[in-house]
């Protein structure tokens, strides 16, 4: 793996960057660019709060009925070709 700053990697456009020097945890993994965090750190994070996460959304979602609803109506609007497009490509029994 190549040695890229992160200063490299924001100017390529680059999401992720590999210094080779160990995160505060030990990991010699990429770390991202737009947070220099520690992409190893980071995958064990969301697997330890995947749950939490997903409920904590779910809250979010109930406790903002309309304001959800109001977005994917606009998403849709927006996308509806390319989502159209999509659900075509679903082999239907």
């Amino acid at each position: 793996m190549d040695i890229v700053t992160r200063k490299e990697a924001k100017e390529r456009w680059l999401p992720r960057y590999f210094t080779g020097k160990p995160c505060p945890h030990g990991h010699v993994a990429e770390r991202w660019a737009s947070t220099s965090r520690c992409v190893e750190c980071d995958r064990k994070y969301r697997e330890a709060t995947v749950e939490k996460i997903r409920e904590r959304q779910r809250k979010y979602r109930e406790a903002n009925r309309e304001k959800e609803r109001e977005r994917r109506r606009k998403y849709y609007e927006a996308n509806r070709e390319k989502i159209r497009e999509r659900q075509s490509q679903i082999p239907r029994n």
